[in-house]
């Protein structure tokens, strides 16, 4: 069966996510053999070793890649994915780090995780109080997007009003 007919089949076991995914790592995923299931186990357990021994200067790389290989290859959600506690874990992890507070990468995980929530707009205003991507770009933009999502566009247009307004301050982030 072709990769392509593999996929029609199968995709309504898989958990969407906003940023999407490669279809390489999709289609494998779809294939449940027990030789993958055994490959996708070990690499999990690869990087939960590794966030437990790491001892190098950015512990947050470690949690990143282990953030996005999950949404590649742990694609039909329920225990095997577990992404919300994994992003709940990596986003406590680093709470009270201040130099991650405007990392893209942390940024993107809060990003990823209010997109989970029944209403995002509390966590964006949770990060917005803890000052958490209030320099980066995408945390208004996302902000924006979910306000509009929600038919608040009178407010989604303060928060583009306010990145403009911190552009032309502080310049391009």
């Amino acid at each position: 069966m072709s990769e392509e007919n593999e996929w029609e089949l199968s995709k309504e076991n898989v958990q969407p996510i906003r940023q999407g995914r490669h279809f390489s790592n999709l289609s494998a995923s779809l294939q449940s053999s027990e030789d993958q299931l055994a490959q996708i186990r070990k690499e999990k357990q690869q990087f939960e070793d590794e966030l437990r021994t790491y001892s190098g200067e950015d512990p947050l790389e470690v949690w990143y890649r282990y953030l996005v290989w999950t949404e590649q290859n742990c694609v039909k959600g329920g225990k095997e994915n577990n992404l919300e506690k994994l992003l709940e874990n990596y986003l406590k992890q680093f709470t009270e780090e201040k130099r991650y507070h405007n990392d893209p990468r942390y940024v993107s995980a809060w990003i990823r995780y209010a997109n989970m929530c029944k209403d995002p707009s509390d966590i964006f205003n949770y990060m917005f109080d803890q000052k958490i991507g209030n320099e980066l770009s995408c945390f208004y933009e996302s902000w924006a997007w979910i306000l509009e999502q929600m038919g608040n566009t009178k407010k989604a247009n303060l928060i583009y009003q306010r990145e403009l307004k911190k552009i032309r301050t502080y310049g391009p982030s």
